[in-house]
């Protein structure tokens, strides 16, 4: 958490957020709760972090629902109100 701390002071640095957050001991959903959701960025471009349970297949922004997902439900018990589009 003093890693997302640090990043915080920085104006324009934002959190990327990709398969890793699929991961059972990645520890990152913690890290979201904290995270402003301003500053969350979700990224398509991971080949190498393909979200469960697409592990050892390339990742691409076809399975990037399955980790967007995750990432938001992250962040729902958390009391914020997220916009997922809806107007």
């Amino acid at each position: 958490m003093d890693e997302l701390e640090e990043i915080m002071k920085l104006k324009n640095f934002w959190v990327g957020i990709n398969g890793v957050v699929t991961f059972k001991n990645s520890g990152l959903s913690e890290t979201l709760k904290l995270c402003p959701i301003d500053k969350i960025l979700l990224e398509t471009d991971s080949p190498y972090l393909a979200p469960v349970p697409y592990r050892g297949v390339r990742g691409m922004s076809l399975i990037f629902a399955f980790y967007s997902e995750k990432a938001v439900r992250s962040m729902e018990g958390d009391g914020r109100k997220h916009n997922r589009g809806n107007k």
